[in-house]
């Protein structure tokens, strides 16, 4: 009675016959793709320690059937999946399509309206902080944009392997169902059961590489798309952030230089006034940082254009190598595509201008490196001087002192805050 019951288990997932014809008919679009057998495979297995029509080898075997069985089902049911994927992408891919089209007059329109949203306080903070949120928004943009290059790139080389693996799919044939008449009838449902999860797999994979290949060109469109619209975003959100990067240094240009005017009117002041030595002293070390202090902000500006311009380049060098490599795939290596190398090597610099650029630009960073380093060792040797300084009955009074020098240090730490990701 348990063989029987176990035997109807195995036959009810599928209508077709137990035995597989040798030729499987390629699966349509409209074609009913075989139902899942895990139920019926799980339910064997955990029969199978009950059952009193085998032996020791017989129950080893039977169970290894079961465990195949159940492998290939689970690659089908993957399969299934995959394949409904590439319908999903494709249903997508018009939508994705309609909504990349936008003209330039609404793209100039859309940054205007942001420029007239942005805070027009003096205090540079707020711009620091939306600084900051445009530079990881215009990273994620980024990351997006390379994944999505990867993976058009994997794209433009899948159809030749997708039409190899579609014509040995549809060449295989199922393999035969092992004659069951002398086998146990728990051993020759095992068997039915493997030979049914072997066929749903075949079946299933067919149905996946066809859909693949009916939806590769509107998937490869949505793309398409995809990767205009994240380049579309990688240059919205690079605009907002020279936009506030030039925002920021002006402000803390424009601040640094009044400190500095206002320092110089101290040193005028006690100057004309014959104040003690020290104080003089003080007064012209301040101006000196502060005026140290203006020079660096304007090369820290210069070399943040500088790295601007070679980030343009370096992209330009590496979409010439990108299109160069995808040449060579596409023709091989011959004497034409020896001509093409040299034409692409003439669109790119010399490697001794490269060199001699790459040069002059880390030492021109180390130098600002080594001014702010110095700057901040002279603002605390200030400061720990002032604070230990005598009181002196001619020294001007706390009241008007504090201002300067907190004034000072805040628009060094404030600044070396906002720019210390350029520097």
């Amino acid at each position: 009675m348990f063989a029987v019951i176990l035997a109807a288990i195995a036959f009810a997932p599928t209508a077709r016959p137990a035995q597989t014809s040798n030729a499987q008919p390629a699966p349509t679009q409209a074609q009913q793709l075989p139902a899942a057998l895990d139920d019926a495979i799980n339910a064997a297995l955990t029969a199978l320690p009950r059952a009193r029509d085998l032996n020791t080898d017989q129950r080893k075997k039977a169970e290894d059937l079961l465990r195949d069985a159940l492998s290939d089902d689970q690659a089908a049911s993957e399969a299934v999946t995959r394949r409904q994927g590439f319908l999903d992408a494709a249903l997508k891919a018009a939508p994705v399509e309609a909504t990349t089209a936008v003209s330039g007059s609404d793209i100039g329109q859309s940054f205007a309206d942001w420029r007239a949203k942005l805070p027009n306080d003096e205090d540079a903070t707020s711009l620091a902080n939306l600084l900051e949120s445009e530079r990881n928004q215009l990273g994620a943009a980024q990351a997006s944009l390379r994944s999505l290059e990867d993976t058009l790139q994997k794209q433009t080389q899948r159809p030749d392997a997708l039409r190899d693996e579609l014509s040995e799919g549809r060449s295989q044939q199922a393999a035969d169902t092992p004659s069951t008449s002398d086998a146990p009838r728990t051993l020759a449902a095992a068997m039915r059961l493997r030979a049914q999860a072997a066929d749903r797999l075949q079946r299933c994979r067919i149905a996946e590489l066809e859909a693949e290949q009916r939806t590769y060109e509107a998937r490869i469109r949505a793309l398409f798309a995809q990767r205009t619209a994240v380049r579309r975003s990688i240059d919205e959100h690079g605009q907002r952030v020279h936009w506030l990067e030039n925002m920021v240094i002006d402000r803390y240009t424009s601040k640094v230089s009044d400190l500095v005017t206002e320092l110089a009117a101290e040193r005028d002041k006690l100057d004309a006034a014959g104040s003690a030595p020290v104080l003089r002293e003080t007064a012209a070390e301040n101006l000196a940082l502060g005026q140290d202090l203006v020079a660096t902000i304007k090369r820290i500006s210069a070399l943040r254009d500088l790295q601007s311009t070679y980030s343009s380049e370096r992209a330009d060098t590496e979409q010439a190598v990108k299109n160069t490599k995808a040449r060579l795939d596409l023709g091989g290596v011959s004497e034409e595509v020896g001509a093409l190398l040299l034409a692409e090597r003439r669109k790119l610099k010399s490697l001794s201008v490269l060199n001699r650029e790459l040069a002059d630009t880390r030492n021109q960073l180390a130098q600002s490196k080594l001014a702010m380093i110095d700057l901040r060792e002279q603002q605390d040797h200030l400061e720990t001087w002032t604070a230990r300084s005598p009181p002196h009955s001619h020294m001007r009074d706390s009241r008007r002192r504090s201002p300067v020098r907190c004034t000072t240090g805040s628009n060094a730490c404030s600044l070396r805050a906002a720019i210390s990701t350029r520097a």
